[in-house]
Parts: C-alpha cells; sequence; structure tokens
C-alpha cells in the first residue's frame, strides 16, 4: 500500500512540475513576415538586363520592438532576417517584370538595397499602449551610364488598452512592410533605370 501511494505521490508531483514549467514558458520573440507575391505583368523586353542585388541592412540594432511584459524586457526578432526578407522582396519584383536575376560577373547593373527602417517603438502607460511601426528601404539602380535611386517607405499606429503583445506589434509593422512591398512592386521608376542605365 505504502509503494502505491508513493507512486501515485510522485506521478502527482511530476505532473505538478510539468504543469508550473509549462506556465513559466517563455513566448517566442521571433516574428515571422512573409511578403505577398508580385502581380506584375512579365516583359520580355526586360529580358536583356541580368541584375545582380545586394541588400545591406543599416538599422542600428537587429531588434525590431521592445516592449515590458511580465515586469521584464521582450525584444524581438524577425524571421526571416530583415536583409534576407528584402533581398527575396526585390528579387521576385523584379523577376516578374523580366528582369534576369545574376549574380556579380554575369550582370550588367546592381541594386543595391539600403534597408533604413525596420522596427516599432511602443510606448506603454498605465492601462493604453501605443505602435508606431516604420519600414523603409533606399533601392539603387547601378548601371554603365549611371545611377540612380528611390526610396520606398511607409508608417503605421495602433493605439489600444490593457497590454501589447507580439501578434499586435507584429501586425502593425507588417501593415507597413506589406505597403512598403507593394509600393515596390507597383514602381516603374526602378524598372526604367534599369533599362536606361545598364549595357
Amino acid at each position: 500500500m505504502k509503494q502505491h501511494s508513493l507512486k501515485t505521490l510522485s506521478s502527482a508531483l511530476l505532473l505538478g512540475s510539468a504543469v508550473l514549467l509549462a506556465g513559466c514558458q517563455t513566448q517566442n520573440n521571433t516574428l515571422t513576415f512573409t511578403p505577398p507575391a508580385p502581380a506584375a505583368q512579365f516583359n520580355t523586353a526586360n529580358q536583356r538586363v541580368a541584375v545582380n542585388v545586394v541588400t545591406q541592412d543599416q538599422r542600428s540594432s537587429t531588434t525590431i520592438a521592445s516592449y515590458s511584459s511580465r515586469g521584464s524586457m521582450q525584444h524581438l526578432s524577425a524571421s526571416p532576417e530583415v536583409a534576407q526578407l528584402f533581398q527575396q522582396v526585390v528579387q521576385q519584383g523584379l523577376n516578374s517584370k523580366g528582369f534576369r536575376i545574376a549574380g556579380g560577373a554575369n550582370s550588367n547593373s546592381n541594386v543595391v538595397v539600403r534597408i533604413t527602417d525596420f522596427g516599432a517603438q511602443v510606448a506603454e502607460g498605465n492601462l493604453k499602449y501605443k505602435i508606431d511601426s516604420k519600414v523603409n528601404m533606399v533601392v539603387e539602380v547601378q548601371g554603365a551610364k549611371g545611377t540612380f535611386s528611390k526610396s520606398f517607405g511607409a508608417t503605421n499606429s495602433q493605439e489600444g488598452v490593457f497590454g501589447v503583445d507580439n501578434d499586435g506589434i507584429r501586425k502593425v509593422l507588417d501593415k507597413s512592410f506589406q505597403d512598403v512591398v507593394t509600393k515596390f512592386y507597383n514602381d516603374n521608376e526602378i524598372s526604367n533605370a534599369l533599362l536606361g542605365l545598364s549595357n
């Protein structure tokens, strides 16, 4: 009888410990972003331009947002990494318009993408919070006949009550990201510069 009680007590303690540990588990502080697919018309005339795309993350920190939760600071990061995310955006945007994506020596033009902003500022009060997101990239076309650059940016805000969370921050930041991607996909000046400045 004692052995049965000991086994039951051990099982109960083990189960109780597992429940407590699960309750203390920290949330995932990596936010996932997925760019929309481009809807551009493929132009075969653009096939003569082979583009080498280089992306530079020029932000001062890889953290995309920070806020206080249950007395501790939460620092959020992006997946994929911000440079990879924008590399994908620019390559698939140019490719959808008919430009060939090539590496270094196989290209006749370069596109340098500089990410200057990708983040959210979180302001927290006693009951209210405010999230301000900002995304900005500068796209520079470099060809044999010169250079051209253009900035694509967006900001969004959201206010709420009773605390902020990762999903709320992701939604506000993702809105700015999607706005920037849509502006880039719909832009014709970068395409015209690639055609006009390459060999």
